[in-house]
């Protein structure tokens, strides 16, 4: 009896029972992977001499004395997403074993799946056909789970519950792992792993870039591991090392500035200092060798990094032929961990950079001016570090070492108060600004009575209203805003009666509250004394507080601090630290508390008070304009010297006024009143 078996049955079977081909993944991914044109700056056929320091990377998952790996990478850059998609497609086609990929919610996975994976396979000629359409009959195959010749591709969620409950496969790779979210069932990754548990040889990858220092997996793991680095030869000694950004120079000496018009200067002829000087110039970048101090240009740190490929030249030091490679800087264990940041990019220079060093320096600058934020992104993503609050190390006496003698310098053009409320006494903070939002502590009064009284409510307001500040251009300058803390339990009422009789010169009454993910702010109205109440979310603004009193740079969002102010003023200042408070249903969230509950932070509160108010009304605009103003008085005034300062940019755009707030009175003009506003469907409405 005869037998017939289609061509199709026929190739499956035979692509099951053929043994797998004898090849390292780097080896198969040079001769079978093309990089789909969706997604990608450079489409076509995959070639390891543009980035080769991913060989390694494709081949650890068949090193058989690696138990798990670990790739801590910068993002846009190390190309980790395209080496997990090759070794992917290396396990279906060549391996034919079941394999999972986790990221952290459902909707990442099937993004990933739709925008990297198919794409990519659908471009590699060897992927043809293997992996079952979902709607095709008796596939089995859904958006999230592939089927194919010898197992299935199944991807998850980490965040979905019991998505890898019954799942098994030889080969687990998550990415993203610092986005995972603990849930009620415990850590993800370690759920996820137990897919595995019954493979001997199982293939575990883990990679990610960085988070917070203290709660980043992936930088657990890489410490956990041989904490390999890829270091570059240098063209000039021949000394290793792993590129750094504390190496990158584009602040220089008159000296060294002198050396960039030599005829045939080059960089390597000379040493270099790392350090601030005055001539900063991006477009000059240099990397400083952390060996012999020589420079490197940008084509340099290319050579050196290409190097690492058999196909490219090598570096040739005094007749030696030197590779860039893979080094591990502590003992191996089992598992191989790996780092690359961000100062390893050779594709995507953007537009207007002569070289990549310029751009890595004017993204450094740029996430610098921006503030936290920014910061820990630059960190993160490009500097490949998990981000550590400078907040949490600053020491009071540093504050104060760095106090300056001044009474109100001409960049200082816009004043606020805040006003905190005790028991026996009542502190005032004047804190002035100017242009990007650099800031000047003026003066701290302290009013002692109780400001229940109408004779001590009296006396602080005759203080507050004949308070100006003498400016050398603008002459009195008075301040703009106040907040008065309502907290004191005893002496709300006080509080409210004030802040309303005084409500059209902008005295606010504020509270505040915690909330990490919240606004900054909260404006609401006192229906009972009248007047204007903000809620100011206090975590955001002393983590912004502390991160601008850790920038030791005069200039955009530095505090300056008057040497009149004694010992006990700075350690009030910084009387609080941010601390980690674990969550009952998993996971961190920071808080800042007191270093001991005997321990006075009545400045911090002032300052924390007074940033509040210049949120609220946001000046840099006006201030910009002011600026402007103020240098070209001091030029006509004196035409020999360089008005003081930076020059300003007025391109950004005027911030939006908050409703039912007073403008501020020129001097010998009253105030304008504000408009009442009243609710259509109130009794008030009806009433009036």
């Amino acid at each position: 009896m005869k037998f017939r078996v289609s061509r199709k049955t026929f190739r499956d079977t035979a692509a099951i029972v053929r043994p797998p081909q004898r090849l390292r993944i780097s080896e198969w991914a040079e001769e079978s992977a093309w990089i789909p044109p969706e997604g990608n700056s450079e489409p076509g056929k995959f070639r390891l001499s543009r980035m080769p320091h991913e060989a390694a990377m494709l081949d650890d998952p068949l090193d058989m004395g690696v138990r798990e790996t670990f790739w801590q990478m910068a993002s846009q850059f190390s190309g980790k997403t395209l080496c997990l998609t090759f070794i992917c497609e290396f396990v279906i086609a060549v391996l034919k074993e079941s394999l999972i990929m986790s990221r952290d919610t459902r909707e990442r996975a099937l993004e990933w799946m739709r925008d990297q994976f198919l794409p990519t396979a659908s471009a590699t000629e060897c992927m043809d056909g293997l992996l079952k359409e979902p709607r095709k009959r008796d596939s089995n195959s859904t958006a999230l789970s592939r089927h194919f010749p010898g197992g299935v591709f199944k991807l998850i969620g980490a965040k979905s519950r019991g998505a890898f409950r019954g799942t098994r496969a030889g080969n687990v790779f998550q990415d993203e792992v610092d986005a995972y979210e603990t849930t009620k069932e415990g850590d993800p990754c370690a759920l996820i792993d137990r897919a595995c548990k019954t493979f001997p040889n199982a293939r575990k990858i883990k990679c990610s870039t960085p988070t917070l220092a203290g709660f980043s997996r992936i930088n657990s793991g890489f410490e956990s591991g041989d904490k390999q680095y890829y270091f570059l030869p240098c063209p000039v000694c021949g000394g290793y090392q792993w590129l750094k950004t504390e190496q990158m120079k584009f602040s220089f000496s008159a000296e060294e500035i002198a050396r960039f018009e030599q005829p045939g200067f080059h960089p390597n002829g000379f040493e270099w200092t790392i350090g601030n000087f005055p001539h900063q110039d991006t477009g000059k970048a240099i990397y400083v060798c952390e060996h012999c101090k020589h420079g490197w240009t940008d084509q340099d740190r290319l050579r050196a990094y290409w190097s690492g490929h058999p196909d490219n030249p090598p570096v040739c030091v005094n007749g030696v032929e030197l590779r860039a490679e893979w080094r591990a800087t502590a003992p191996f264990k089992g598992i191989r961990s790996r780092h690359l940041n961000g100062m390893y990019a050779s594709i995507g220079l953007e537009k207007g950079m002569r070289t990549y060093l310029q751009m890595f320096a004017e993204q450094f600058l740029a996430a610098k001016r921006g503030g936290r934020e920014t910061l820990m992104a630059w960190t993160n993503m490009f500097k490949n570090e998990p981000f550590e609050d400078e907040a949490q190390k600053i020491d009071w006496q540093a504050i104060k070492a760095r106090a300056e003698e001044y009474e109100m310098p001409v960049e200082a053009l816009w004043v606020a108060f805040a006003m905190d409320i005790q028991e026996d006494r009542v502190e005032i903070l004047f804190v002035a600004w100017g242009f990007e939002q650099e800031a000047w502590v003026l003066e701290h009064r302290v009013i002692y009575g109780d400001f229940d009284m109408p004779d001590m409510q009296a006396r602080v307001w005759e203080y507050l209203d004949g308070k100006t500040f003498e400016h050398q251009i603008l002459g009195p300058l008075k301040w703009k805003a106040g907040a008065v803390d309502s907290g004191h339990q005893t002496k709300v009422k006080a509080v409210y009666q004030f802040c309303a009789k005084h409500r059209l010169q902008n005295v606010w009454s504020v509270k505040g509250f915690d909330n990490a993910l919240g606004a900054v702010f909260e404006r609401k109205t006192e229906r009972t004394y009248g007047g204007l109440r903000f809620n100011f979310n206090v975590d955001y603004l002393k983590t912004m507080l502390f991160g601008r009193l850790a920038n030791a740079e005069p200039g955009a969002r530095y505090i300056h601090f008057r040497t009149v102010f004694d010992e006990k003023f700075y350690a009030q200042l910084c009387s609080e630290k941010r601390v980690p408070i674990k969550q009952p249903k998993g996971g961190y969230i920071f808080r800042w508390v007191k270093h001991t509950s005997s321990t006075r932070n009545e400045i911090l509160d002032l300052m924390v008070y007074a940033f509040g108010v210049f949120e609220v009304c946001r000046e840099e605009e006006r201030i910009a304009r002011t600026w402007k103003e103020v240098q070209q008085k001091i030029r006509e005034a004196n035409p020999a010297e360089a008005a003081p300062g930076r020059e300003v940019d007025l391109r950004q755009p005027a911030e939006k006024k908050i409703p039912g707030i007073a403008a501020p009175a020129q001097p010998g003009q009253a105030p304008r009143p504000m408009r009442r506003r009243v609710r259509v469907n109130s009794p008030f409405a009806r009433r009036w």
